[in-house]
């Protein structure tokens, strides 16, 4: 489990509690999103698609309050990264579900890290919109520090710099 101090569900208290959970470079490269539909609420922090990792280790989701791993969920974050970040790379989130409790069962698994809702496909649909606009709303914003697959092409030597040329002749 975690020892968090309790923390209020407005975006300050959801920032502090995931930069406590992700760190700080985390948050420096993450993006704000809340979204809400058919009493379904989304809310938390989803990072840059040029900031990724080899493991999927810092996806935190939460429904209700409660941490999961529900593969509903992980395959809708998956879709919504799809276009965006390279197979076996994963993004970092920090996402905050909120449903009717009627219509989320967590009897599903013994450790109750998997849920069930009744209405799956209304979730997963709210999930990859919110993600998707979320990162489309940042444009091309890029991570103040690129991922380590990024950095494997990064020019080791300054590159030459462009040389004025006064009187430039037509090229045929």
């Amino acid at each position: 489990g975690f020892d968090l101090a309790a923390e209020m569900a407005d975006k300050a208290g959801l920032s502090r509690r995931v930069e406590a959970l992700i760190g700080g470079e985390f948050m420096e490269n993450a993006t704000w999103l809340e979204a809400i539909r058919d009493e379904i609420g989304i809310s938390g922090f989803v990072t840059l698609p040029t900031y990724h990792r080899a493991t999927a280790d810092a996806q935190y989701i939460f429904v209700n309050g409660r941490p999961v791993r529900d593969r509903l969920l992980i395959g809708a974050l998956r879709a919504a990264y799809a276009d965006t970040i390279v197979s076996g790379r994963h993004p970092s989130v920090g996402l905050f579900l909120t449903h009717d409790p009627a219509r989320v069962d967590v009897n599903v698994h013994p450790g109750k890290l998997e849920v069930r809702f009744r209405d799956g496909e209304s979730v997963r649909g709210l999930f990859v919109r919110a993600i998707r606009h979320a990162l489309a709303g940042e444009g091309h914003r890029t991570a103040s520090r690129p991922s380590a697959l990024l950095e494997r092409f990064r020019v080791p030597y300054p590159l030459p710099r462009a040389v004025h040329v006064d009187n430039p002749r037509p090229c045929y």
